[in-house]
């Protein structure tokens, strides 16, 4: 990881989609399949920034985030039942975890769904109604059509051990710990999320964990998390979370409040 850079880049937007749709590149990966196939090998369909998927296939895994602690609106990160990846499912609904706990099973159903390419990571969601974006969130009404809960029971999801350098595309959108990790000095204090200047509204804000090595690795946390205005804890500990990525920087986000610094 490189060292901490005070010029934070590219706000990670939680919005709808992808923009600059008129510029699309279509994938043409998985003609003719049928049935389960692997969230990894989902994701392989796409080898553009868009991919409208037509083939009758679906994928199955364990939630292991969503919105119960406003840490990823309108979002389902499901890992893969094998351990094979995971991925962003954009829905457009609130209060998600009262039916999709994290830990519970899913299947999802992806023929008239659509993957694209956000920064560099692939999301999943519906074709999108717009030019100006590459993918929309799956309709609330229609929700029922895709998603299906495959088991009564809950099972605490098992975090992937990870060092900074462990740290690779592979992983992305699964659920990772990191050990005797720390904030950097100089954010302790500060809220998880800064505020604008202007409207005074919290913002979508980049933080660093720090390792034994000095290197760092980016902690992001959207705005609309119930601690977002709380300060960043001392101390050195663990931390459980989302490993993501965009443009070029991988991060961390963190789920279900999930810091343990002492």
């Amino acid at each position: 990881m490189r060292p901490i850079a005070w010029l934070m880049s590219s706000l990670l937007l939680l919005g709808a989609g992808c923009n600059n749709a008129s510029s699309l590149h279509y994938g043409d990966g998985g003609s003719g399949l049928q049935g389960y196939v692997s969230i990894a090998y989902l994701k392989s369909f796409c080898r553009g920034e868009f991919y409208p998927i037509t083939q009758d296939v679906w994928i199955e895994g364990r939630v292991v985030a969503n919105d119960a602690f406003g840490e990823f609106p309108n979002v389902l990160v499901v890992a893969d039942r094998e351990g094979y990846g995971g991925i962003e499912v954009l829905i457009d609904a609130d209060h998600l975890y009262r039916r999709f706990e994290r830990g519970c099973m899913v299947r999802i159903a992806c023929n008239g769904l659509a993957l694209a390419d956000y920064g560099g990571k692939i999301q999943l969601g519906a074709n999108p109604s717009s030019p100006d974006y590459t993918l929309d969130r799956i309709p609330e009404n229609s929700l029922d059509r895709y998603l299906t809960r495959t088991e009564d029971d809950v099972v605490e999801p098992i975090p992937t051990v990870l060092t900074f350098r462990d740290v690779n595309h592979s992983l992305l959108d699964t659920y990772v710990r990191f050990d005797r990790v720390r904030f950097a000095q100089e954010e302790i204090g500060l809220p998880f999320c800064d505020r604008d200047p202007l409207s005074g509204r919290l913002v979508a804000t980049d933080r660093h964990l720090v390792d034994e090595q000095d290197d760092t690795l980016r902690v992001r946390t959207a705005a609309s998390c119930v601690y977002a205005d709380d300060p960043i804890p001392s101390g050195t500990g663990s931390l459980r979370g989302i490993l993501d990525y965009f443009n070029g920087n991988y991060m961390v986000r963190i789920t279900d409040r999930e810091f343990d610094l002492r």
